[in-house]
């Protein structure tokens, strides 16, 4: 009884925490590959197959956009017949129309298992475990959210458990290294995002676009002043974002994971991407 309320009353940052702690004890690995081991297995129990759902419901949703162009031209000629044949107004035409267009269109969804709000499920997931994350190893730093003897050894461990040129993972990174791997890796994934991007982005879209970007590139510059184990955390989470929609691109693995194919899908999507990178590299220097 008292095990359980101890459950109970641990909150979900002291939980991801003691999850570290326990990975890195029971595999005996050093701090820096503890961090990258524990992000990779997060990303591949849960933000890849979500992932692949998300794409499976796109896809569905793509291909039914083609199925109501046939049932909403059948809908056009049924609900004018129906007008003369009642003697229906043209407001009250439209109307019924427009009940009919959104009906077939929910049967459609309800039939293939597809809402549109299944879509978004990755979103609502990846940004608690990315908080949940940060904040986990900020207190492992910093000792929080007691300062007891096992939280100075884990701060201990951390001090001695990194790599190459930072050896502390506690303390920043003073070769600035971290920072700018974060700003570029974050700034590539957009850039890929937008290159796959077949239709011209609107004018609320680009102004999205824009603002991840300043995003990344204002993030370099603060990064320098927190701890390398919260930088290395980052910069593995966006890595694994990166192959991870190189890998969703791949008409192979799509098959594999039973994603439906659609028209907007690509044959051959690196080929498409390697060509769009060359046209960018050719503006840029015709701009210089």
């Amino acid at each position: 009884m008292i095990l359980l309320h101890e459950i109970l009353v641990i909150t979900p940052v002291e939980f991801t925490q003691d999850s570290l702690v326990w990975l890195h004890t029971y595999t005996g690995l050093p701090w820096w590959a503890t961090i990258i081991l524990a992000t990779s297995l997060l990303r591949l129990s849960i933000s890849l197959p979500l992932s692949i759902y998300q794409q499976n419901i796109t896809a569905k949703l793509e291909n039914l956009q083609h199925e109501m162009v046939g049932i909403t031209t059948n809908l056009k000629r049924k609900t004018k017949e129906d007008m003369f044949r009642h003697e229906w107004s043209e407001e009250y035409t439209r109307r019924m129309y427009n009940r009919s267009v959104r009906k077939a269109w929910k049967d459609l969804i309800v039939r293939d298992n597809c809402h549109p709000v299944k879509s978004i499920l990755l979103l609502y997931l990846e940004v608690p475990i990315l908080v949940l994350s940060t904040f986990a190893l900020r207190n492992l730093c910093y000792m929080f959210p007691k300062s007891n003897i096992y939280a100075y050894e884990n701060y201990l461990e951390l001090t001695t458990g990194g790599f190459g040129w930072i050896l502390n993972l506690a303390d920043i990174d003073h070769f600035f290294i971290l920072p700018v791997l974060i700003g570029l890796i974050n700034l590539a994934n957009i850039e890929v995002t937008i290159m796959f991007r077949l239709k011209e982005p609107t004018r609320l879209q680009k102004g999205f676009f824009t603002f991840f970007r300043l995003v990344a590139l204002i993030i370099i510059p603060l990064a320098p002043y927190i701890p390398s184990s919260l930088s290395l955390y980052w910069i593995t989470n966006s890595a694994f974002s990166l192959c991870q929609k190189f890998l969703l691109m791949s008409p192979k693995f799509r098959r594999l994971t039973r994603i439906p194919e659609t028209d907007s899908e690509l044959s051959h999507p690196y080929s498409y991407l390697y060509e769009k990178i060359k046209n960018r590299a050719q503006l840029m220097r015709r701009l210089k």
